[in-house]
């Protein structure tokens, strides 16, 4: 009878404390929604994301009315994705109207609908820019006066942030596998405060990464994490729908980690084909006589072995044409070191975007056979430019042999590239290494008009239509390339991704 009464007693209590008990965070869960085609079809996946928990829908573009009429009949909270990406500080200041335009279309499309409560005005695009935040600033400025909703951005870069006068009111944060060790959400009193998270990752549902993401993702609250709905669909049936059946009710809540299979270590390609590269060196060392007693020479005595040449007392046949596809390997190794040294999976997205690479390619082959076919032209061009204006084909052979023989050094340098990028080394010294691959691959062409002057009786027109009309093209393709069309902010932004 006591212990009746103890029970009953403990049971009053607990009834009493239950309001003041703190109730379990739960995690809020988004879409991101391509919506079918037609009406019922729409219907059902929204009824099935409903089900799941789902709140929140992020939806690109302008939908059908009809879309917007079952849209009505659910409780979502939906933002308008405005499909504007991976803009550059040059190419807003080139499309600014079209831009700002396109924003104000979709505000005054949606205005009168309840359930949109914010836009997306850009996406993955350069915040770490200036240049770049001063000119979305005035876009958003202009949009605020057609709209009061929030108006965000998506961030590809949890380390960057929108430095312009005129604030977004949110970033939604696009998380990768590799952010799971790195974010750095912003502090609750930012100017630009965290809306929400993507999370789509590359190779389907795993469990730990998934337990990983929402717990990082905890600390900026109840805000949506979005999830690609074609995703969703593929993966309910691997463990995500008890996932999000789960996390929708505690946030704090565990999932059972499976034993997960050892992965197989991957191979160093640069690694594989330096070594080769350095085979090469040492058989051409070995086997050509007139090139391992010359090697040397070009540096140490370069005034007796620029006569040699000249005159004819010795003759390398082949030996630039090899030289030629040692340096067009190694021009292949620099683009991809760079590629792998700077360029994360994000910005690799950004690289497409703007880059012919195709999908169907490995992104390192497409870096290496580029850079290897690139040299090969341009070494094929430099050697015919620093000879034509000599007006001599005698000189033919000489200066290929001049032009190509400074190159040599590009090989210890990009075996420093590639050690520092495979040992993890620090990023100030890699580019030093790549200036100084770059100096030397540039200035090998002037050495050569230098050797070659010194044989030609037009010396005038010599210098004019070698060295100088050369400096004068490249620095005008550079700044075109570069400056113009804004490849140098592409490349800023795929490297700061």
């Amino acid at each position: 009878m006591n212990r009746i009464c103890r029970l009953t007693r403990c049971f009053l209590i607990l009834l009493l404390l239950i309001p003041v008990l703190p109730a379990q965070a739960q995690r809020h869960f988004g879409i991101i929604w391509d919506p079918p085609v037609g009406e019922r079809e729409a219907a059902r996946e929204l009824f099935g994301y409903q089900q799941l928990g789902i709140q929140s829908l992020m939806i690109e573009g302008i939908l059908d009315v009809g879309i917007l009429d079952v849209l009505h009949g659910f409780d979502f909270e939906v933002v308008i994705n405005v499909p504007q990406e991976y803009l550059t500080a040059t190419e807003l200041k080139k499309r600014r109207t079209e831009s700002t335009d396109l924003v104000i279309k979709h505000v005054e499309y949606y205005r009168n609908l309840d359930f949109v409560n914010g836009f997306i005005v850009f996406s993955y695009s350069q915040v770490n820019s200036s240049r770049f935040a001063d000119r979305a600033s005035a876009m958003i400025r202009e949009a605020r006066i057609s709209t009061d909703k929030p108006l965000l951005h998506i961030n590809g870069n949890t380390m960057h942030r929108f430095g312009g006068n005129e604030l977004p009111d949110g970033v939604i944060l696009h998380l990768r596998e590799p952010d799971l060790h790195s974010v750095a959400l912003p502090a609750a009193d930012q100017a630009v405060p965290v809306a929400g998270f993507i999370w789509q990752p590359d190779n389907g549902f795993d469990i730990r990464l998934f337990q990983d993401m929402m717990r990082v993702t905890r600390p900026a609250g109840d805000v949506p994490v979005y999830l690609n709905g074609r995703w969703v669909d593929a993966y309910l049936g691997d463990g995500l729908e008890e996932a999000l059946v789960l996390f929708a009710g505690d946030s704090d809540a565990v999932l059972p980690n499976p034993r997960m299979p050892a992965a197989d270590p991957e191979v160093n390609w640069n690694i594989v084909l330096l070594i080769l590269l350095w085979i090469s060196f040492a058989v051409h060392y070995a086997f050509f006589p007139n090139y391992n007693k010359s090697l040397f020479r070009f540096f140490s005595n370069h005034t007796f072995f620029i006569e040699d040449i000249f005159e004819k007392r010795i003759r390398f046949p082949s030996t630039p044409v090899y030289l030629n596809l040692q340096a067009a390997a190694m021009f292949g190794l620099f683009f991809h070191t760079l590629y792998t040294f700077h360029v994360s999976a994000a910005g690799l997205d950004v690289l497409r975007y703007y880059l012919p690479i195709p999908a169907w390619v490995h992104p390192g082959i497409f870096f290496f056979a580029a850079g290897f076919i690139f040299k090969l032209i341009y070494s094929t061009v430099m050697t015919i430019w620093v000879f034509a204006p000599s007006l001599d084909t005698q000189w033919l052979s000489p200066a290929a042999v001049t032009y190509i023989w400074p190159q040599q050094i590009l090989l210890p340098v990009i075996t420093l590239m590639i050690t520092i990028d495979a040992a993890g080394g620090p990023v100030g010294l890699f580019n030093i290494m790549a200036v100084l691959f770059l100096l030397i691959w540039l200035t090998s062409f002037y050495i050569a008009a230098h050797n070659v002057r010194q044989y030609v009786e037009r010396k005038t027109l010599y210098d004019t239509l070698s060295w100088a009309l050369q400096l004068t093209v490249l620095g005008s393709a550079i700044w075109w390339v570069f400056i113009q069309a804004g490849l140098l902010d592409v490349m800023r932004m795929a490297a700061g991704y």
